[in-house]
């Protein structure tokens, strides 16, 4: 998926994750659980020089990680259980346990919805090393950056817009407008 594809596809596991967990119900915890859901989003690609993330942050923070095959240990359940942890910690030890509580489940969310979206592309991947590449054909395995990967986007992106504001009107409803 493209970058912009797999933004959006966190966006929405995000919506489903921060409607269940009811310590992200206030204004602050919205945008600092999305923020981080689009992070973790696009995360995994960190292990391709010419993705979006890897541009995005220091050169010398991603010249290890470029050492790595694409869809190699950043796209599977070990890649998953490491950075996340690293996450949570370094963001507990930064801000505190709450606020790193929302912000790893923000991250873990955009992880998983990147790992879920890059199954569905034709390519798939091996999410538990030593098995098959796993691919779910949802919409029928299509190639990154092709007319049907346009076509889920822009349908991801008409839901999300419509949910993004039934969300922040149902908490601004909630804390009485503040």
């Amino acid at each position: 998926m493209t970058y912009k594809t797999h933004i959006i596809n966190g966006l929405l596991f995000g919506e489903t994750v921060f409607v269940l967990y009811p310590h992200t119900q206030n204004v602050e915890s919205f945008f600092l659980f999305f923020l981080f859901c689009m992070i973790g989003s696009l995360f995994p690609d960190i292990d391709e020089s010419k993705s979006k993330i890897s541009k995005s942050i220091p050169f010398f923070l991603t010249y290890f990680m470029n050492k790595f095959s694409h869809r190699g240990f950043t796209h599977n359940i070990f890649g998953l259980a490491f950075f996340n942890t690293l996450f949570f910690l370094s963001t507990e030890y930064i801000f505190g346990v709450n606020t790193a509580t929302i912000a790893s489940l923000g991250f873990f969310t955009g992880y998983i919805s990147h790992i879920f979206g890059d199954m569905v592309t034709y390519s798939g991947l091996e999410f538990i090393p030593g098995f098959h590449r796993m691919k779910i054909g949802i919409f029928g395995s299509f190639k990154v950056g092709s007319t049907v990967e346009l076509k889920i986007y822009n349908i991801y992106l008409v839901v999300q817009v419509f949910l993004f504001f039934v969300l922040f009107y149902r908490l601004y409803v909630i804390h009485g407008g503040q």
